[in-house]
């Protein structure tokens, strides 16, 4: 089956670890995305959430010591941004636990992280890219 997620360079934060981070995850969903053309089981669903555990912890402390310690002024909105994004991965937990069709789960986050590879990553986190790289050029030019 074809990535319905790809990755591009207008996507890069211009940092190999987050840049890696994001690949990873776009894998990762291509990748539950792709056994919907087949057989889609619980065991699937609960590994990809799991993923999603771990990746949520390890990018979000990572992104947020990155903008502190480039004095990022929209950390605080960012962290929010987080927040919000870490209270939809229990929704779908809880109904992952409350016995939803595999399926059907998957399909609902296939539409959430779409968005917000979209919204988060290509918006939020290139604010933050530009403001490095900004920063950087002004260092620079000094």
């Amino acid at each position: 089956m074809k990535n319905i997620f790809e990755w591009s360079e207008a996507m890069s934060v211009n940092d190999p670890v987050l840049d890696g981070q994001h690949k990873e995850v776009i894998s990762q969903l291509n990748g539950i995305l792709d056994k919907l053309s087949g057989e889609i089981n619980r065991e699937d669903v609960k590994k990809f959430l799991d993923f999603m555990f771990e990746y949520i912890n390890k990018h979000k402390t990572y992104e947020e010591e990155y903008m502190e310690k480039n004095n990022y002024p929209d950390l605080k909105w960012h962290k929010k941004e987080h927040e919000f994004f870490n209270k939809q991965y229990l929704a779908f937990r809880k109904s992952f636990d409350e016995g939803t069709n595999p399926s059907i789960l998957i399909m609902e986050i296939e539409k959430y992280l779409g968005g917000w590879l979209f919204n988060h990553v290509m918006t939020a986190d290139r604010k933050y890219a530009d403001f490095v790289r900004e920063k950087k050029l002004s260092k620079n030019d000094k």
